[in-house]
C-alpha cells in the first residue's frame, strides 16, 4: 500500500527507509546538507560493506558546493561501498532501498526538513499490490518502474566518486570475507576546483559594516583573532568573513544573510541566534 506523509512522518519515512536497508541506498536529491539525524542513521551502516550507497546531486554548475557540501560529500566518501554521481539538471528527489521508497518534495536537506513545508509518497516494492503504485506511466503508454527510470538517471550521470569492496573466497567458493574497499573513480578535486578558500561574501550582506569597521579600528588594537559566528572556532578577525571555510560553504548553500547563528564574531561567546553575516558582532 502506498502512504502519503508529510512533516515528521516524511522525516520519520526517511530514517526508516535508511535503518532498514541491508543491500542498497539511493539518495536522489538536487541538494544535499545532511541532518544530525540523517548522520546518524547512516554512521550505523558504515561497516556494512555490503550495503552500496548510491548518491545523485545536482544544480549549480558554477559552484557544485551550492549543491553538495564538501564536508557532507567526504562524509559519504569514508563508507566502504559507495558511488556518488552528479547531473546538472535534476529536480527530483527520490530515496530508495529494498524494503521502501519515497517520492517526495523534499530535498534530503537539513534546511527542508527543519523548515519546509514538504510531503511525499511511501512506496513498498515488496507488496504485490503496491507493486502498480511504484510504476511510473509515460505518454506512450509505456510502463516502467520508478527504479528503473531512477537507475537509468544514475547510470546516465556523471559519476565523480566510487569506491567498492574487495573480497576474498572462503572454502569451495560458498563464503566470502571483506578484506578492503578501493577507490575505483575519484574526480573530487576536479570536481570542486572552483570553491575558492578565500571567499568573499558580497558586501551587502554587512548592513552594520561603518558599525563592525569602527569596532575592527579598537578591536585590533587587543587582538588579531575572531570566531566562527556558526562553530565557534578560532579564526582571523574580519567582520565581512566571519565564519570559518567548512561553516561558509554550508551558508553558502542558501546565503540567507540573517539567517540566525551561534557566536559572535568577537568575542566566541553564544549569541542565541542574534549574530548572523549581516551582523556578525554583539554590539
Amino acid at each position: 500500500m502506498a502512504q502519503f506523509v508529510h512533516g515528521t512522518e516524511l522525516n520519520l519515512a526517511l530514517e526508516n527507509l535508511i535503518s532498514h536497508a541491508d543491500d542498497f541506498l539511493w539518495f536522489i536529491s538536487p541538494y544535499i546538507k545532511l541532518h544530525d539525524r540523517i548522520k546518524k542513521e547512516l554512521i550505523n551502516k558504515k561497516d556494512c560493506h555490503d550495503l552500496q550507497i548510491v548518491v545523485v546531486f545536482g544544480k549549480n554548475e558554477g559552484d557544485v558546493s551550492k549543491s553538495f557540501g564538501i564536508d557532507d560529500f567526504n562524509f559519504l566518501k569514508e563508507f566502504p561501498n559507495v558511488l556518488i554521481c552528479y547531473e546538472k539538471n535534476l529536480h527530483a528527489k527520490f530515496y530508495a532501498s529494498e524494503e521502501s521508497s519515497i517520492l517526495s518534495s523534499m530535498n534530503l536537506h537539513e534546511f527542508s526538513q527543519n523548515n519546509n513545508v514538504e510531503a511525499g509518497i511511501v512506496l513498498y516494492p515488496k507488496d504485490a499490490v503496491t507493486k502498480l503504485a511504484n510504476t511510473v506511466v509515460s505518454t506512450n503508454n509505456t510502463c516502467e518502474t520508478a527504479m528503473d527510470y531512477f537507475g537509468n538517471i544514475i547510470e546516465k550521470s556523471e559519476h565523480i566518486f566510487r569506491k567498492t569492496p574487495e573480497y576474498k573466497s572462503g572454502l569451495l567458493g560458498f563464503t566470502k570475507t571483506y578484506v578492503k574497499s578501493n577507490i575505483e573513480t575519484d574526480k573530487t578535486t576536479e570536481f570542486f576546483k572552483g570553491v575558492s578558500k578565500n571567499y568573499s561574501p558580497s558586501k551587502s550582506y554587512s548592513q552594520s559594516n561603518y558599525q563592525a569597521s569602527s569596532f575592527k579600528k579598537q578591536f585590533n588594537k587587543y587582538q588579531q583573532n575572531g570566531y566562527c559566528i556558526r562553530t565557534g572556532v578560532q579564526i582571523p578577525f574580519n567582520p565581512e568573513q566571519p565564519m570559518c571555510y567548512e561553516a561558509y560553504l554550508t551558508w553558502n548553500q542558501f546565503g540567507n544573510p540573517d539567517y540566525p547563528e551561534k557566536f559572535c564574531h568577537a568575542t566566541g561567546e553564544p549569541s542565541n541566534g542574534k549574530t548572523n553575516m549581516r551582523n556578525p558582532i554583539l554590539f
